[in-house]
């Protein structure tokens, strides 16, 4: 399993966002850009190289500290293999007296994310992603985030807002269904004073569902956000890629009462149906401080993402 770490405090004002596959506005992020440096690079994350190939033809100089495994499909033109504290700091001092550019302005992007966050437009078939994480981290403070996979962890990679390393844990390698439960659990024994806030889906949290009743027999005081649309998003959205149509037998489900099988297992259950009932249930759930479960519906504006296209700012 592999975690994203943000190492760039949210307040560095060339710090764009972190960037997922289905996230459109890669040409405002990667268009002027002549040189791309990747530090830690790893092709099995959700980062393409295609996806940077935006704009001005670019040189790409790889640092980290194995060998690039991926050569088939990554060829850099300069590959590093070395420590990646010595690589950075012998780039940092080469830099000492060159003529800095001209930065890219990335403020219009940085606007629309901050837009999206605080959208407050109500659905009647359920809420956005993108406000879901917007309460979320009015809440999270200095907490861990934590999230499934699905088609939501690309919102939530987007547009959560994280300011410490390991702040923000996925399996963002192998891109493992039912992750997030017990991840959650792990960041909370590894660290007990601090908040940790799962995000999952129905369609993942179905995989390990069962460890609701090892949070509570381990007294872990998680808030787990389940995202409910009734099926596994993220299958359903690779094949209408993929075929320009979906199999509903696989990937539709009927309706489960998640808060009972929250309840049943001992945890407290909540359903939040609008943004007001989910930052009174976050509230609500920080304070009991036990495992808490908040059932969110939640819609998709299309099977692509519609929301992501607005990041293409002028």
């Amino acid at each position: 399993m592999k975690n994203r770490q943000r190492r760039f405090p949210l307040s560095y004002q060339r710090f764009a966002t972190i960037v997922k596959m289905f996230c459109h506005g890669f040409r405002n992020i990667f268009g002027p850009v002549d040189l791309i440096i990747t530090v830690g690079y790893d092709y099995a994350e959700d980062l393409r190289p295609s996806m940077w190939k935006h704009g001005k033809e670019k040189k790409v100089v790889r640092i980290a500290s194995y060998p690039n495994l991926a050569y088939q499909k990554f060829k850099p033109d300069v590959d590093v293999v070395n420590n990646i504290s010595d690589s950075l700091e012998y780039l940092q001092n080469s830099l000492i007296g060159c003529t800095p550019k001209k930065p890219h302005d990335i403020s219009g992007v940085r606007k629309r994310i901050e837009e999206l966050l605080e959208d407050q437009t109500e659905n009647t078939e359920g809420l956005l992603v993108n406000q879901v994480m917007g309460k979320i981290n009015k809440v999270l403070g200095n907490g861990t985030l934590v999230s499934d996979v699905g088609f939501f962890r690309h919102f939530a990679v987007l547009f959560s807002k994280i300011n410490k390393p390991n702040g923000f844990i996925t399996s963002a390698g192998c891109s493992t269904f039912g992750f997030g439960l017990p991840a959650a659990m792990a960041a909370k024994m590894a660290n007990r004073d601090e908040l940790v806030i799962l995000v999952c889906g129905d369609g993942g949290f179905h995989s390990n569902s069962q460890d609701l009743e090892t949070a509570v027999r381990y007294n872990l005081p998680i808030v787990i956000v389940l995202l409910n649309n009734n099926s596994n998003g993220l299958i359903r959205l690779y094949q209408s890629l993929g075929h320009q149509e979906t199999y509903p037998p696989a990937v539709n489900f009927g309706k489960v009462d998640f808060v009972q099988l929250a309840k049943a297992n001992g945890c407290e259950g909540f359903y939040a149906s609008n943004l007001t009932e989910l930052e009174l249930s976050l509230e609500k759930a920080i304070k009991l401080n036990k495992p808490v479960l908040i059932e969110v519906p939640i819609v998709y504006h299309n099977e692509v993402g519609e929301r992501f296209r607005s990041l293409d700012v002028e």
